[in-house]
């Protein structure tokens, strides 16, 4: 075959290789892998922001603690030190209760989604990179405001004018719209990914696969038609196939001939003679298949339309001395991430066709399914008998998008929750700076709506600017990830609409239940205190 290229390949690369036929293991995708570190890496960056929000937002009530140090000799320099021993200490800390809670959860079901263990016991390597990002990020995120606390004129902090100081507000507001934008663009992905999934479950895949049952009998069984017969005497079973296969794989067998002077590559899928007509697949050229033809010492072929339309395929070619019988209509044999190509269905009495297809009535599932299972134990003792629906099998080729999908949920959910921290942080920060300013408005006649609708307005601004920022992005990198499906959904426009509202909800919410206890106080309590 001189399309395949044949290559050495390095045992732990053959996981991730992409471009290899026969593969037995699962492979996986560096873009998927990368793609999930990277979104870890923002989650842990929106903590960060959070840290130096918080931090920067006591530097005021800390000032005069960190004068006095001054006064009695401490440097800069020690003084800086202590924040940021301070801060890694805190880190080590979540460090050790997200090894806690990694730990349970690699107990409960969210431990499906990966296929490796995510217990801490079992992997050494996982505490010793936590431990470094734990002190990666305890260092980072003190830095600045270690810096930042030391290094402005005392005067400036003590008359309490930093926390609304013209460069304390645009610090602010830069690292809330960090999260903002970080936190809509993961909710555009997570939605378009799931969109995706429903849509590729949904489609139409060319063939029947409601109620139908499948398993597989052992290699060496030969009493298909006793089996048949048996399993038809029971009225809620309405038809019986046999396949080489499933209908739906990744990768099949393929023949790779010369043929009309060219070299022709096709897809190759032993049937039994009634498998078209069980499943649906109309004739388009030709015939269909009979059960005389497992009697041929050849077999014969029916081709897909695509290699009609690609390579001129006809009925009565003879291809390796076996006759095209008719040509059927295109079914996606593949998942969706690929086109449709040429496929042979081939019926032979030679082939050995261990994948059995059961059409039942929709009445007492649990009762045919036991049924099935007892006759085949009776007749073939050695087969597995374990009995699914061929749409169940179908749904786990796209395991590792469901994975993928339910993981940015979780990523999504986490960091519209740690923004949403920042933003109750920053609104505590900004209605303790302003009481006396919302004591004068309320004196001077503004109501409790007009003070929370003060607040809101505000960050209302920076989610809107944000989701201006957050929507390419978001729609860029879905539209990259679907590229890997030669059938896809559009990028709906109310995912972007969903991302955006959210988000704005869950941020009023926050903004209104934080600020109505500071907009309700007396004035006069307020005016007098500050």
């Amino acid at each position: 075959d001189e399309t395949l290229k044949l290559r050495f390949t390095a045992l732990p690369k053959i996981h991730f290789a992409r471009d290899m036929v026969y593969v037995s293991q699962q492979t996986a995708s560096y873009a998927t892998v990368y793609s999930l570190l990277t979104i870890a890496v923002l989650i842990i960056l929106i903590a960060m922001v959070n840290f130096v929000n918080f931090t920067v937002s006591r530097i005021p009530s800390r000032i005069r603690y960190i004068n006095t140090r001054k006064i009695l000799g401490e440097t800069n320099a020690r003084l800086r030190l202590r924040s940021v021993a301070e801060s890694v200490a805190l880190s080590l800390i979540s460090l050790f209760l997200a090894l806690l809670l990694t730990r349970y959860l690699s107990t409960t079901r969210v431990a499906s989604l990966v296929d490796a263990s995510i217990d801490p016991i079992s992997n050494h390597q996982l505490i010793f990179y936590g431990t470094l990002a734990a002190f990666g990020a305890g260092i980072v995120a003190a830095l600045y405001p270690a810096f930042y606390s030391t290094s402005f004129p005392p005067i400036f902090a003590l008359n309490g004018s930093f926390g609304l100081s013209r460069k304390g507000k645009i610090l602010r507001t830069v690292l809330i719209s960090f999260q903002y934008v970080v936190s809509i663009a993961l909710i555009i992905i997570s939605l378009s990914i799931g969109e995706q999934n429903r849509y590729i479950r949904n489609f139409d895949m060319g063939f029947e696969r409601d109620n139908i049952l499948t398993t597989r009998l052992s290699f060496q069984f030969d009493r298909q038609d006793a089996l048949v017969e048996k399993l038809k005497s029971n009225p809620d079973i309405l038809d019986v196939t046999f396949a080489w296969a499933q209908p739906v794989l990744e990768s099949r067998p393929y023949w790779s001939i010369d043929y009309k002077g060219e070299n022709f590559r096709f897809d190759w899928y032993p049937v039994a003679p009634n498998f078209l007509s069980f499943m649906g697949i109309p004739i388009r050229e030709g015939r269909n298949f009979s059960d005389s033809d497992k009697k041929h010492p050849n077999g014969h072929f029916i081709f897909n339309r695509t290699a009609q339309l690609q390579r001129n395929v006809s009925v009565g070619d003879r291809i390796s001395d076996i006759e095209v019988i008719g040509i059927a209509e295109n079914v996606h044999y593949q998942p969706l991430q690929y086109t449709v190509s040429p496929l042979v269905y081939y019926v032979s009495g030679n082939m050995k066709l261990t994948h059995m297809f059961v059409k039942v009535r929709t009445t007492d599932i649990p009762g045919i399914s036991a049924f099935i299972r007892e006759t085949i134990r009776s007749f073939d003792p050695d087969a597995d008998a374990d009995i699914r629906f061929l749409d169940e099998n179908i749904g786990a080729l796209y395991q590792k998008e469901d994975r993928l999908a339910a993981m940015l949920t979780l990523f999504s959910l986490l960091s519209v929750g740690i923004s949403i921290v920042g933003v109750f942080g920053l609104i505590l920060f900004e209605t303790q700076f302003r009481r006396k300013e919302i004591g004068l408005r309320k004196v001077y006649g503004a109501t409790i709506g007009e003070i929370l609708r003060m607040f809101n307005k505000r960050y209302m601004r920076i989610v809107l600017a944000c989701s201006v920022v957050a929507t390419p992005i978001g729609w860029y990198v879905v539209d990259r990830w679907l590229e890997s499906f030669a059938y896809r959904t559009p990028v709906r426009w109310w995912i972007f609409a969903v991302a955006v509202g959210s988000v704005a909800l869950v941020t009023i919410l926050t903004i209104t239940l934080q600020s109505y206890r500071t907009a309700a106080e007396n004035p006069v309590k307020s005016i007098k205190t500050e």
